[in-house]
């Protein structure tokens, strides 16, 4: 048998495999990672997806073991039981490039692909984005995190940062494995995020508010709709219940990338619809609203978002330029911000078209999908 099989095997969190699969391709590929680019030089790929998983129940009731007292010695996130049986493992040891889209995945792989390293050249290449954030926690905790953290940083060949804060404070914390770092900006589908309409703030009536992921103030952003009565909101989140809203101005609609609740074009069309995209964040290096935050732009609308040290592109976003930033913390404040930038159509104008020309400049899913491929071994 070939000392290999794939020239790269994704590993991917849930949902990717059912899209793929499926009749309707009309989505943005931003979240396969160069999966289509690699497939059009002709390299032999293949798929790893978490939920794919078949092993006995008593193997997959030892994994479950072993990723509770990992993440409980660790605080790091480990999750073995949903990716690892003899079909999967057979797919990590016969791959030549491994893929994984996010950190998590990567250390969840980590153990068998040590030990397939000993025998074999297999480049291990995982995306990242939060995983240098790294709670304080006590004496032993730490101590096994950073043993645990050390064999991740020394097994993986590339660590790439999607975004530049993490990536520089990384180079900071953890020069000696400075090699390994590569800043790639995470980039989106223009040719799926586009819109044919130009964007016209007086006939947009709505806020935009989207996402699940746990670094957004999903308090905050029902608390800014109830100071702001006259003003529409549109929630997509599976986050916040009908419960948790007090206003009447709010349309709460269940959404989640990886379920398909909703797909991506009627995602897009609820961006294309509003007049601005409101995200507030916590001040953390992840760089949580990105893909949000691109999409937005992409389609020409406006981006309010919190100004954190994870924001992933300080260098070329500019406030009140092409992005509004809010330093602040404090609910009246950004309730007194957004009902002045709601209001003002010169100003979004100006944003809405200094967006988008920034994402076609530098944040094009090309650009990531060429410098992706500069990192495989042949």
């Amino acid at each position: 048998m070939s000392k290999y099989l794939n020239d790269v095997l994704f590993v991917y969190g849930n949902g990717r495999t059912e899209k793929l699969n499926s009749e309707n391709q009309n989505f943005g590929r931003e979240f396969f990672y160069g999966y289509d680019y690699l497939v059009s030089l002709g390299l032999n790929i293949e798929i790893l997806e978490q939920t794919k998983i078949n092993s006995y129940k008593f193997t997959k009731q030892i994994l479950k073991y072993f990723d509770n007292i990992l993440c409980r010695i660790t605080k790091l996130t480990f999750a073995m039981a949903s990716l690892l049986d003899l079909e999967n493992i057979k797919k990590l040891y016969y791959s030549k490039n491994i893929i994984t889209s996010n950190h998590g995945l990567g250390s969840s792989i980590l153990f068998p692909v040590l030990i397939f390293k000993l025998f074999k050249r297999i480049n291990f290449i995982v995306i990242v984005s939060g995983l240098f954030n790294l709670q304080k926690t006590n004496s032993i905790v730490n101590l096994f995190r950073t043993f645990v953290f050390s064999i991740y940083l020394k097994t993986v060949n590339s660590i790439i940062f999607t975004n530049r804060s993490e990536y520089e404070f990384a180079l900071k914390k953890f020069n000696k494995f400075s090699e390994k770092f590569v800043c790639i900006p995470f980039c989106i589908d223009t040719n799926f995020w586009s819109n044919v309409e130009t964007y016209n703030p007086e006939e947009n009536d709505y806020v935009m508010f989207i996402g699940n992921n746990g670094h957004r103030k999903f308090k905050l952003i029902t608390e800014i709709a109830t100071l702001l009565p006259d003003i529409n909101f549109v929630f997509i989140t599976n986050q916040i219940q009908q419960s948790d809203i007090l206003s009447n101005n709010v349309k709460l609609i269940r959404g989640d990338w990886n379920a398909s609740y909703l797909s991506d074009s009627q995602i897009r069309d609820y961006y294309i619809k509003a007049r601005l995209v409101i995200l507030p964040i916590n001040n953390t290096i992840v760089s949580s609203g990105q893909s949000v935050g691109l999409q937005a732009a992409a389609l020409g609308i406006p981006l309010l978002i919190s100004k954190t040290k994870g924001f992933w592109d300080y260098k070329n976003y500019v406030d009140m330029k092409n992005v509004l930033l809010i330093d602040s913390e404090d609910v009246t404040f950004w309730a007194d911000k957004l009902e002045s930038f709601f209001y003002d159509f010169k100003l979004l104008r100006e944003i809405s078209s200094n967006s988008n020309k920034l994402i076609n400049d530098k944040y094009k899913l090309e650009n990531f999908d060429i410098e992706l491929a500069k990192l495989l071994i042949k």
